[in-house]
């Protein structure tokens, strides 16, 4: 019986680590790293206050943050270690799916995208001069 018990537990072991080195460790090696959830660039000659709001399919917020943005700098949201392992962590992991991102300049002009959101595929969000927002679809 104890022999058993120890088969099964090292079956087990072997399956987690073929599951994480299958789904957290291979993608990293093969494609690198995964890209931000999403990227601001300041291509302005002013500094600007951007919110950027993530809505989910199931139409919940997941997540809301205003970034100020001198001209020439860039901020984002990078993905947390939760990507891979599909099993969701207590913290935000961004799984597969759509996510519309409602983006607010300065508090007055809003504009929102539909983003299918993937391990290496990235929203990157650039204010050209005078404010105007342009998006952009980054795959690896």
């Amino acid at each position: 019986m104890k022999k058993w018990k120890k088969a099964v537990l090292g079956i087990a072991v072997a399956v987690l680590c073929f599951y994480f080195l299958f789904y957290a460790i291979l993608p990293v090696y093969l494609a690198g790293k995964p890209l931000p959830v999403f990227s601001i660039y300041n291509k302005d000659g002013s500094e600007h206050e951007v919110t950027v709001e993530i809505i989910d399919q199931n139409q919940k917020g997941v997540f809301s943050k205003t970034y100020s943005i001198d001209p020439g700098k860039v901020k984002g949201l990078k993905r947390g270690f939760g990507w891979f392992p599909r099993p969701t962590l207590y913290f935000i992991t961004w799984s597969e799916g759509k996510y519309t991102f409602r983006i607010t300049v300065d508090g007055k002009d809003t504009e929102a995208v539909t983003v299918n959101l993937q391990p290496f595929k990235s929203l990157e969000i650039v204010i050209q001069p005078g404010g105007k927002l342009v998006f952009r679809h980054v795959v690896v």
